[in-house]
C-alpha cells in the first residue's frame, strides 16, 4: 500500500492550498478496451450470421468477458493487488480451509434461498423478460452449485482475511456467536445488489441485438438509431459482466456496498419496478414531448449538428462503463476509477445521460408552451434525483482515501470547476 502515499500526501496538501496529487487509477484503459474489442467480434458474428439473440446474448457476454479476464490475469496480475487480499504462495492449512469454507457454504447456501424465495414472491418477476434468465439459472443450476463450492474453497485457501462477509453470514445462521451484525448487513447488501440487478440485465440484452440487424440509411434519424442502438449495447454488455464477475482473484470484487439508505432510494428511482420516468408515470416527460427527428427533421442542418451531439453524449456514456473494464456495478465500491473521462468530471456517465435526454426528447419543444414547461421541469426533477445519487455515491465512496484524494484532483483540475474559474475570471474584467 506504500504507493497510496504520494496520493494521500497530495490529498493534504491540496487542502493546505497546494495542487493535489491524482492516484492512480484502479483500472487501465487497456482493460475495457480488451472488452470492447471482444464484444465487436462477438457482435459482428450476431449480425452476420442470423445467430438466435439467446445464443447472441451469450456470446456477446463471452465476447467481452474473456478479453478483459485474459488482460486482467496475464498482463496486469490483478491478483498481486494487496486489495485482493490473497497470498498464493502462502496457502491455509487444509483443515482450517475446510473448516471456514463449511461455514461460508452455509451462508451461501442460505443467501440463494432468500434470492429464490425473493423472486418466486414478487409478482414482478413473472413478466416474459425475465425468462431468458430464470432458463438459463434453471438449465445451469447444478453447474453453478459446483463451481460456487469450488470457487469458495480455492479462494478461502489463499485469503489472508479468510473471516469476510460471507464467513459472517454463515457463522450468524450456525449461531456460533462470533459473527459481526455489520459485515452480515453488507453481505446483504451486496447480495441484494446482485439479486435485484442482473436479473434486470438479462431482461434488456436481447432486445438490442434484435434492433442491430435492421437496415441502416444515411439520414440522421436512421444512423442516430443505429448509434443510440449500439451505444446500449456497450453499455448493457459491459455493465452485466460487472455485476455477474465480482472475482477476488481479478480484484474485481465488491470492497464495500453502500450502507445509506438515501444511496439506494436515489439508485433504485431510477430503474423498474421503481423508476417514475416510465410512459404514463409521474415524471413521464417523454410520451407528450416531440423528440428530436419530429421537431428538427425540416432543418437537415440541425439535424446532422443534434446527431452529432447525441453521438458525443452516447461515447462519452459507453467509455464511462467501459473504462471499468470487469468492476461496473450500481451502489458499490470496487476500487477507484480516475482515468478515462474521469480525468475531466467525476460523474461523467451521469453528465452524458442526462444531456442526450434533452436532446432526444427536446421537451422545450412540445406542442403547446404548457407542455414545455411540464415536460422540462419533469425532466429537470429527473436530473435531480441523478444529482442526488451521484452526492450519495460521493458519500459512499470518500470512506476510501483514494476517492478523497480523487475528489481534490478534480476539484482544481476538472473541466467543470475550470469553467467556472474561467466564467468568474470573464465577469471580473467585464466588472473591471
Amino acid at each position: 500500500m506504500a504507493d497510496e502515499a504520494p496520493a494521500l500526501s497530495g490529498l493534504a496538501v491540496g487542502r493546505a492550498g497546494a495542487r493535489a496529487a491524482m492516484p492512480k487509477s484502479a483500472v487501465s484503459g487497456a482493460t475495457g478496451f480488451a472488452g470492447l474489442c471482444g464484444l465487436s467480434g462477438a457482435l459482428a458474428i450476431v449480425a452476420n450470421t442470423g445467430m438466435d439473440s439467446s445464443l447472441g446474448a451469450l456470446l456477446c457476454l463471452a465476447g467481452v468477458a474473456a478479453p478483459m479476464i485474459l488482460w486482467t490475469t496475464l498482463v496486469e496480475r490483478a491478483y498481486r493487488s494487496p486489495d485482493v487480499e490473497m497470498d498464493f504462495t502462502r496457502p491455509r492449512p487444509l483443515a482450517d480451509t475446510l473448516a471456514t469454507t463449511g461455514v461460508k457454504l452455509v451462508g451461501l447456501g442460505a443467501t440463494g434461498l432468500v434470492i429464490a424465495a425473493f423472486y418466486g414472491l414478487v409478482r414482478h418477476y413473472d413478466a416474459p423478460r425475465y425468462n431468458f434468465y430464470f432458463d438459463l439459472l434453471r438449465d445451469w443450476a447444478i453447474p453453478l452449485i459446483l463451481l460456487s463450492v469450488l470457487y469458495v474453497f480455492l479462494v478461502d485457501r489463499y485469503m489472508m482475511n479468510p473471516r469476510d462477509s460471507l464467513w459472517h453470514a454463515g457463522s450468524w445462521l450456525l449461531r456460533f456467536g462470533r459473527a459481526d451484525l455489520e459485515m452480515v448487513k453488507e453481505h446483504a447488501r451486496c447480495w441484494g445488489i446482485k439479486a435485484f440487478f442482473i436479473p434486470f440485465m438479462f431482461g434488456i440484452l436481447r432486445g438490442p441485438l434484435e434492433r442491430l440487424r435492421g437496415d441502416v440509411t444515411f439520414d440522421p434519424a436512421s444512423l442516430a438509431s443505429f448509434s443510440l442502438n449500439l451505444a446500449l449495447i456497450f453499455e448493457i454488455y459491459f455493465a452485466t459482466i460487472g455485476y455477474i464477475l465480482t472475482i477476488r482473484p481479478l480484484d474485481s470484487h465488491i470492497r464495500s456496498a453502500n450502507p445509506f439508505v438515501a444511496g439506494w432510494v436515489a439508485a433504485l428511482l431510477c430503474y423498474p419496478p421503481f423508476l417514475l420516468a416510465y410512459r404514463d408515470g409521474p415524471l413521464d416527460y417523454q410520451s407528450s414531448s416531440p423528440g428530436w427527428v419530429k421537431a428538427l427533421g425540416e432543418n437537415e442542418a440541425v439535424m446532422v449538428v443534434w446527431l452529432a451531439l447525441l453521438i458525443a453524449t452516447s461515447v462519452v456514456w459507453v467509455w464511462s462503463t467501459m473504462i471499468f473494464g470487469l468492476r461496473w456495478s450500481n451502489l458499490t465500491h470496487r476500487g477507484i476509477i480516475t482515468n478515462g473521462p474521469y480525468r475531466y468530471f467525476k460523474h461523467p456517465d451521469y453528465l452524458a445521460k442526462n444531456i442526450r435526454w434533452w436532446l432526444l426528447y427536446v421537451p422545450f419543444l412540445s406542442a403547446s408552451a404548457l407542455d414545455a414547461v411540464q415536460n422540462c421541469a419533469l425532466l429537470l426533477v429527473m436530473n435531480l434525483i441523478y444529482y442526488w445519487r451521484a452526492k450519495t455515491e460521493e458519500r459512499h465512496l470518500s470512506e476510501d482515501p483514494r476517492y478523497v484524494a480523487y475528489s481534490a484532483w478534480i476539484a482544481e483540475h476538472g473541466v467543470i470547476p475550470r469553467t467556472r474559474r474561467w466564467l468568474a475570471s470573464g465577469a471580473k474584467s467585464l466588472r473591471t
